[in-house]
């Protein structure tokens, strides 16, 4: 640590050499705890069973999250570690000798309790994940963990010409196409298409080509397996169970974990007046408007929301500095909220607020979607399904709408007192977008609105309100 003036630091994990067979199977098959590098001495994660850091740097983090019971814990950590600006060394002589499961069965409930970790990692870092709910490293994934993944060939430093003095093989950081035949999305990809046989034979044919990949490619992987010659003539056939059923057995967990806990928080509300009015756009997109006469404007306005959203425990994306979106929320299984927001300057410190909301589906509605539309084509298509097929997708397709349509007006609703919380916080005025009643407010061709019995028809254009708001012209603004 004082060598590479790191704050924290790993080391590899070795299986013994004189671990029992199934052990050593475990070993040679995906899964498994590694370090990630990010060069040649600095990591992005090493595992909780090698790992070092120094006390006050580790409690000024927060140390370790007690939520995560059996797994997870490491990836928390260094993930945190890293965001508050600390390095992560490597120190490859540093070497644990590191038991791996010895039975068949504890090391598939250690895959589970990988993928209920990874979930729950989605839940606190959802950054870190791309939208199928994979994680998204910056660096390479090393040691024993990374056995049995089909990554992209290395690549081989040979300099201009050929002239390298030290030639060496870097690995990269992205999979070969064998890595998906394992993924449990390819093979409901082809159940999918087996069951849609009935009325497309050949997409039985194809779905049988899929699992002949699935085959092939744990052939492959475990073909390269570092098993001794002397190992039992046993020890490949399990290797090769494990290189199939790992994938599965963690994103079964990963999902269902997920799924299950995927809900809207609750936000306390003590009236209609806490809720920030929304102006209907489209079906899936909403507007919310803030007047202030004090300067304040979208800049206060964010920094409110992302403190109220982890206030109550609504997680999201709140430093994606690449994206033109400022804010996305996570909210049910069904939708993400996605929020844009723009600040008009109105003359002194008259400013006027507009944020824009859209619902996304999600990947798991939109699979959903894909599959049963599907479905209902072929069906109306072929003519030899049963004559009940017609009621059942029909019920499906039913019940899917009105799931889509809750999920749709929870969302917009619990939001809705978000951005009154955030709006209040921030120091700005809430307009209501709709269209005045006859409640003595004033109409000289401006629009007048309430907020805490004092008028502010004087700050805002009625074009302001009545006009389509441009939230994407924040550059021009």
């Amino acid at each position: 640590m004082q060598r590479q003036q790191v704050a924290a630091i790993g080391g590899p994990n070795l299986p013994p050499p004189d671990d029992s067979w199934t052990a050593q199977c475990v070993a040679a098959s995906p899964g498994g705890p590694s370090h990630v590098m990010l060069d040649d001495q600095l990591a992005e994660h090493v595992p909780g069973c090698n790992m070092a850091f120094r006390r006050d740097l580790l409690l000024k983090i927060g140390g370790f999250d007690p939520q995560f019971r059996q797994a997870g814990d490491d990836v928390d950590v260094c993930w945190r570690w890293m965001d508050a600006g600390f390095r992560i060394g490597y120190a490859a002589s540093a070497v644990v000798w590191h038991h791996r499961r010895n039975t068949v069965r504890a090391f598939l409930r250690q895959q589970k309790g990988y993928g209920r970790s990874e979930a729950m990692l989605l839940f606190k870092h959802p950054e870190r994940f791309n939208r199928m709910g994979c994680s998204r490293w910056r660096g390479i994934i090393y040691g024993e963990g990374a056995v049995g993944l089909p990554t992209a060939e290395p690549l081989v430093f040979h300099g201009r010409y050929g002239s390298g003095l030290f030639q060496t093989i870097y690995h990269r950081n992205d999979y070969s196409a064998w890595a998906y035949f394992t993924l449990l999305e390819w093979h409901t990809l082809a159940a999918f298409a087996l069951l849609m046989s009935y009325a497309f034979a050949p997409l039985a044919a194809l779905a049988g080509a899929m699992w002949i990949a699935t085959l092939f490619a744990a052939a492959r992987s475990t073909s390269g397996s570092p098993l001794s010659r002397s190992a039992p003539l046993w020890c490949r056939p399990l290797v090769f169970g494990l290189h199939i059923a790992q994938p599965v057995i963690r994103a079964v967990t990963r999902y269902t974990y997920r799924l299950s806990r995927k809900q809207l928080p609750q936000m306390p509300a003590d009236g209609p007046r806490d809720a920030a009015p929304l102006k209907r756009i489209s079906a899936t997109v909403r507007d919310a408007y803030w007047a202030s006469r004090r300067g304040r404007g979208r800049e206060e306005f964010l920094k409110a929301l992302e403190a109220e959203a982890h206030e109550h425990g609504w997680r999201g994306l709140f430093h994606e500095e690449w994206r033109s979106w400022d804010v996305i929320l996570l909210g049910d299984r069904w939708h993400n909220i996605m929020l844009h927001s723009a600040t008009e300057e109105l003359g002194g410190p008259k400013r006027f607020t507009r944020v824009r909301c859209t619902l996304q589906m999600t990947a798991f509605a939109a699979v959903v979607c894909t599959m049963l539309l599907a479905a209902i084509v072929i069906e109306s298509v072929d003519g030899r399904w049963p004559q009940f097929a017609s009621a059942i997708f029909g019920a499906l397709a039913a019940g899917l709408l009105a799931r889509l349509y809750i999920s749709r007006r929870r969302s917009f609703a619990t939001l809705a007192i978000l951005l009154g919380a955030a709006g209040r916080d921030a120091g700005l005025n809430p307009v209501d977008p709709a269209e005045d009643k006859d409640d003595g407010h004033r109409r000289r061709g401006r629009k007048a609105v309430a907020v805490d019995d004092a008028e502010i028809s004087d700050d805002i254009p009625a074009d302001a309100i009545e006009t389509e708001p441009a939230v994407m012209a924040r550059q021009a603004l």
